[in-house]
């Protein structure tokens, strides 16, 4: 219950009593409603305007050479991502990358994705040194609502080139309860993740372990997850 404790982060806000746990016990799960997972690599605050633009892009069928400009409302949260200026749309480190929304949002649209290999050092240095980069991240602006949720509920405002404009709250990050993840977006982040992976477990195990997780409540031994989990 501490300041740095799971009750505080769990609720992403104030510290209150630890009895909002136990409400309808066996109905709710209610630790589950207020944790996510991450559709993309970096910090979380840069997922909601990465979701956004990928969403306007493919509804609209548009690609990122035909932006003019991207303009997000964000959370005062979100403000670790994009302050100063002068470091979150010019990083040169890992550690800059990872928290700068512009970077991220500009590689998403450039390359489709953001995953890990977007904050290697090597693969920094060369896309902010890129045409495209020095394009595109100038283009994209922000401004903070403190009345907005943490990670939802961000108007994004895209206008293109030729004078379109395309408008959106972006309310549906996958990755939470209101908007769980499918199994396809799953199986390509976890494909993804595999390409880390310390020792690599093959692609058969990697298949199984799918499998598994697929059906992991009609599973009768987790022995048989375990296993194929290991290394051998």
């Amino acid at each position: 219950m501490g300041e740095g404790g799971l009750l505080k982060n769990i609720k992403h806000g104030d510290l209150e009593s630890p009895d909002f746990l136990t409400n309808d016990l066996g109905k709710r799960w209610v630790w589950r409603e207020e944790i996510t997972m991450k559709p993309y690599a970096g910090c979380k605050y840069n997922h909601t305007p990465i979701c956004g633009l990928l969403n306007l892009m493919k509804e609209h069928a548009f690609t990122w050479q035909e932006i003019e400009s991207v303009h997000y409302t964000v959370s005062a949260g979100c403000r670790c991502t994009i302050e100063p200026a002068e470091v979150k749309w010019n990083p040169q480190t890992p550690a800059e990358a990872l928290f700068s929304n512009p970077y991220s949002v500009a590689y998403a649209a450039i390359t489709g994705d953001c995953f890990l290999e977007a904050y290697e050092a090597d693969v920094i240095k060369e896309k902010m040194a890129s045409p495209e980069f020095q394009d595109l991240m100038p283009r994209i602006s922000y401004e903070t609502d403190p009345s907005l949720p943490p990670f939802d509920d961000y108007p994004i405002t895209v206008t293109l080139k030729d004078g379109r404009t395309f408008s959106k709250i972006e309310d549906m990050l996958p990755g939470n309860v209101k908007n769980p993840m499918s199994w396809e977006q799953i199986e390509h982040k976890f494909w993804n993740c595999t390409r880390y992976s310390a020792i690599d477990l093959g692609k058969e195990k990697y298949e199984k372990i799918i499998e598994l997780c697929k059906n992991l409540e009609k599973l009768e031994d987790m022995n048989e997850l375990l296993n194929v989990l290991t290394a051998k």
